[in-house]
């Protein structure tokens, strides 16, 4: 008899266990991005110095193509006019988690998935973009910093013994935690 609660209680475990397995349906970064296919769905959220200036209906809506290295990549912003962007992502090095997203006009940009953090850098009409795509097990977050190329101090002038290192003030962020539509 001493033995039936402890039965219960292991059996319990273990279902609940296999419950959660059942829903948490993790999807591999091994396969990315095939398995993030579908369509995803948010609220942006436009920051600046002062808090949060403006929010607006997001998505990003992720194709398998004809050609296993590209996928579609399009992103839409959702304000009083719908604003859709369909860049494609190139897989160019998935053993070293490289890969570019082509803008279709000449522009592409590096990216590389590091864990499950797909990150690009780089700057544009003198403003320096930080782009941080985290992939989670029923969410993609997106994130994006900005700020001036223009607006650098300098510090570490004092000696010659330490190198010079510039300190750029972040002036925005963006934020978005898309949930899968289909």
């Amino acid at each position: 008899m001493p033995f039936r609660p402890l039965l219960f209680l292991l059996l319990s475990l273990v279902m609940f266990q296999v419950q959660a397995q059942k829903k948490s349906k993790e999807l591999p970064l091994s396969d990315f991005p095939r398995a993030w296919v579908g369509t995803w769905k948010g609220q942006l959220d436009i920051y600046g110095p002062k808090g949060k200036q403006t929010s607006l209906p997001m998505e990003l809506h992720i194709k398998e193509t004809t050609d296993s290295t590209r996928f579609g990549w399009t992103i839409v912003y959702a304000a009083e006019k719908r604003d859709e962007r369909p860049y494609e992502l190139v897989v160019v090095d998935r053993p070293t988690g490289h890969f570019q997203v082509d803008e279709k006009d000449s522009i592409v940009l590096d990216s590389y998935l590091m864990g499950n953090v797909l990150t690009s850098i780089f700057s544009v009409e003198g403003m320096l973009l930080l782009v941080k795509e985290t992939f989670e097990a029923k969410s993609i977050t997106m994130e994006i910093y900005f700020t001036s190329l223009k607006k650098a101090e300098k510090t570490g002038l004092e000696t010659t013994e330490v190198e010079e290192v510039l300190n750029y003030p972040v002036q925005g962020r963006h934020f978005a935690k898309l949930t899968r539509e289909d």
